[in-house]
């Protein structure tokens, strides 16, 4: 099959950027010819993963409207037009390759591959990576604008393809869940391959060592953690944080506030064997935030047998009670315990025995990407033949 993959990015800051191009590199590997479309991309990144320049299509004079979308009140209306823009450049491209399926990513990603798909005729299937689900976890204007797109999408695409289940039962998608396939994203392939190497840390002392991993941002909780941190320091020596945001600063100073800035570690974005080193030196990941699509980073703990102490949010919430009950990870109330309460507790030892830690590691085998790669070329299939 000749497949079109359409991204917003493809750099190392981006989680849908590492699903795309495990999975391309996947396909090719079964067979496939593949083409991805994009507005930004890292050549250096790209190599990686077995991808090379030919085969991605980039409008990166697109890039220039980022900018305006900053404009207060108007940037979502900026993003639906730079995306619808993006699919009537791409027509003329799509028209020689002639691609047997087109694959977007993100409903924005969406509305370009929707044009596309009507003005060449091919089949279309949009995958959603991460939608707000409810209003009461976010600014009310990022739901309504996720809940319009979706509700004009559902009228004009007809293959969805969804990493968190819950997608299925949210109001746009009320009558058509038969329309939209389950299907989750895969851990990163080059970090399954660098977790050779240095040992991890063994064994967890009084005190543990904890880690975060993504965006700096007030939506991903990090004040609350903070101070749940601060209700109990005798438990835990440090807490590395790996990522970036516009929040960092706001966090400095709360932790100089709170007295507890010396156990404090702002590593910045890492990439690569720099990650694994600082997860491998964690007792496990701990995470405040209560809007996820499917937080890959527990796949990455669990791919070393590290725990997690996590919300049930997005995708990962189908596997409440496998998680629970093997010793995964811990899942956080909606009214949390102290978090002192919960690390000193009999029962959060048990997470540390070689038995979850295997089981951990078992767990994550199902969402290696040849695993997930197979998943979407039956969904692909299936589509084209309809199309037929």
């Amino acid at each position: 099959m000749r497949i079109a993959l359409i991204v917003n990015a493809i750099t190392p800051k981006g989680g849908i950027a590492r699903v795309v191009l495990n999975l391309a590199r996947n396909l090719k590997k079964k067979g496939h010819e593949i083409q991805l479309f994009t507005i930004t991309y890292d050549s250096n990144f790209i190599k990686w993963y077995g991808v090379e320049e030919k085969e991605i299509i980039c409008s990166r004079k697109l890039r220039n409207l980022n900018k305006m979308s900053r404009i207060p009140g108007v940037g979502f209306i900026i993003q639906l037009v730079k995306f619808q823009l993006w699919g009537l450049l791409l027509s003329r491209q799509f028209k020689k390759t002639q691609p047997d399926i087109i694959n977007s990513h993100h409903y924005l990603c969406g509305i370009s591959g929707w044009i596309l798909s009507r003005l060449i005729k091919r089949p279309h299937v949009v995958t959603l990576h991460g939608i707000h689900l409810s209003k009461e976890k976010v600014n009310s204007i990022y739901y309504w604008v996720d809940y319009l797109i979706l509700k004009f999408l559902r009228n004009h695409i007809f293959h969805f393809i969804a990493v968190d289940p819950g997608i299925k039962s949210h109001p746009p998608f009320a009558g058509i869940s038969d329309r939209v396939e389950v299907i989750f994203p895969c851990v990163d392939g080059q970090y399954l391959e660098l977790l050779e190497g240095d040992p991890p840390r063994a064994q967890h002392d009084e005190r543990y060592h904890l880690a975060y991993i993504g965006r700096l941002e007030k939506s991903k909780g990090l004040e609350e953690l903070f101070t749940k941190l601060r209700e109990d320091v005798t438990c835990w020596s440090e807490l590395k944080l790996i990522g970036s945001g516009s929040y960092e600063k706001k966090l400095r100073e709360l932790a100089e506030k709170l007295n507890f800035s010396n156990k404090i570690f702002f590593e910045g974005f890492l990439e690569g064997r720099q990650k694994v080193q600082v997860i491998k030196k964690s007792d496990f990941f701990i995470s405040y935030s209560r809007s996820e699509g499917f937080p890959l980073v527990i796949l990455e703990f669990f791919a070393l047998g590290k725990p997690c102490i996590v919300y049930p949010i997005g995708g990962i919430s189908h596997f409440k009670t496998r998680i629970k009950d093997e010793k995964l990870g811990i899942f956080l109330r909606p009214k949390p315990k102290f978090l002192g309460d919960i690390l000193t507790d009999p029962d959060t030892s048990t997470l540390f025995s070689e038995q979850a830690a295997d089981a951990r590691r078992k767990f994550v085998k199902e969402f290696y990407p040849e695993v997930i790669t197979q998943k979407y070329i039956k969904v692909f299939k299936r589509i084209a033949k309809m199309q037929d």
